[in-house]
């Protein structure tokens, strides 16, 4: 009897999948071909014979399976091909499977897992007419993605071993990747429209010979950071050579708001904790404080990282597990009487990135403002003069505030309006009555 097993994902990308992610459209699993979350070897649903695949399921939610009614037509189910999962085998005469609901609109991420045997072209996925290419890979030395408007864009691939290859539509541009190299550099605003995988329609040398491990399709682009949680999770699961390209690092709590009353002696951050799915890198946490005059950030851990007035750039590297206990440590120190709001950048980046870009957020810092007294020069003075003078000058009462935005009310009070008048005369909007004395 053949053993059922529960899959799992080695190493830390196991704890995401492709649905944690917003759009998920397609999900085929080679090593969960019914997609019922239990990797059953031959016993495995959707098989017709030994080992013909007539349908693959749809993990997405979607029920989007992919299926083939003619049996010449149908690839093979191969059971223990890559770190002890099975594949879905192309032999390049043909065998392609049918999309139930061809994917649409002109937004899209698709990640293949795949290796091409004898550099033919082979489609995941494509569109059913050669003016409807879609997805391609080029078995020879490029991966290929191609929109309905034959808009396309290509990335250098080796033959013979496993890739992770990306096509990326943003709805303005389009972008071809290999194992997180590419850029999506390519204007185009075209439909993308593919209803099968494995056979390129209208190509002498369009049937797909070789395996594909996974597809995972999404309706929209994903941004780098989203990118680097698939590509991770797909590169740890089926052993893809993560030599070849860096995953950026990971970070929790990038973005927060924290909210403090004027004069507050400091104010907590919530720990910003990093992680890195390359072994060996050294992260580099950046925090810049968009208003060095409204405060300071702590670097007093003595973890290394250091601190720039001038700048607001607080800033270490090292470790993830140093860097990890220096933000912990970071707070805060908002500048006395300073009422005005603030934000700091956050940027957790590993020095490596090449597609997989910096883990970036925002902290707000929110001030409830305290009503500060305002302060005066000169309130006291003393002046002589001699009887019958025109004026007399008086030293200049100069006043501030340090609340943002206050307005002031001087008031000087002659208490002997017999003597004489203040001057109301400089166009600045004082009065003065004479009765009462009051300027």
């Amino acid at each position: 009897m053949l053993a059922t097993a529960v899959f799992t994902a080695a190493s830390a990308a196991a704890q995401f999948a492709p649905s944690d992610l917003s759009g998920l459209a397609l999900w085929l699993d080679g090593a969960d071909l019914d997609g019922d979350g239990t990797a059953e070897g031959l016993l495995e649903a959707g098989l017709v014979g030994s080992a013909d695949v007539a349908t693959w399921a749809d993990k997405s939610g979607n029920s989007n399976d992919c299926t083939q009614g003619n049996g010449s037509l149908r690839p093979t189910y191969t059971p223990n091909v890559r770190n002890g999962h099975a594949v879905v085998r192309f032999d390049g005469s043909g065998q392609q499977l049918v999309i139930s609901t061809p994917l649409s609109g002109n937004t899209h991420t698709i990640y293949a897992v795949l290796i091409n045997n004898d550099g033919t072209w082979g489609s995941v996925p494509v569109g059913s007419s050669d003016t409807t290419s879609g997805y391609l890979f080029h078995g020879t030395t490029q991966a290929w993605f191609e929109t309905d408007s034959a808009a396309n864009d290509t990335e250098n691939l080796t033959d013979g071993v496993w890739n992770i290859i990306a096509g990326i539509h943003t709805g303005t541009q389009i972008g071809a990747f290999v194992n997180s190299v590419g850029a999506t550099t390519v204007n185009d605003t075209g439909a993308f429209t593919p209803d099968r995988i494995g056979m390129v329609m209208g190509y002498s040398q369009g049937d797909m010979d070789g395996d594909i491990a996974e597809i995972v399709s999404y309706s929209r682009a994903l941004n780098a950071n989203e990118r680097t949680q698939v590509e991770a999770y797909l590169a740890a699961k089926w052993a893809v050579d993560r030599a070849t390209f860096n995953d950026g690092p990971w970070a929790t709590n990038t973005s927060q708001t924290k909210t403090y009353t004027e004069d507050d002696a400091s104010v907590a951050l919530d720990d910003i904790v990093t992680s890195d799915p390359d072994s060996g890198d050294q992260i580099t946490a950046t925090l810049t404080l968009a208003d060095p005059s409204a405060g300071s950030i702590t670097a007093t851990s003595g973890n290394g990282e250091t601190y720039n007035a001038g700048t607001g750039v607080w800033t270490i590297t090292n470790s993830p597990a140093t860097v990890n206990a220096a933000l912990a440590a970071a707070a805060f120190i908002p500048a006395a009487d300073y009422d005005v709001n603030t934000t700091i950048a956050v940027n957790i980046a590993d020095g490596g990135e090449d597609g997989a870009q910096a883990r970036t957020g925002t902290i707000n810092l929110n001030v409830t403002a305290v009503n500060d007294q305002p302060s005066a020069t000169n309130l006291t003075q003393t002046k002589s003069y001699t009887e019958d003078a025109p004026s007399v000058a008086l030293d200049d009462i100069v006043v501030t505030d340090p609340d943002t935005g206050e307005q002031i009310t001087a008031t000087l009070t002659l208490a002997n309006t017999a003597t004489g008048a203040l001057s109301a005369s400089s166009g600045n909007g004082e009065s003065y009555n004479a009765g009462s004395g009051v300027w």
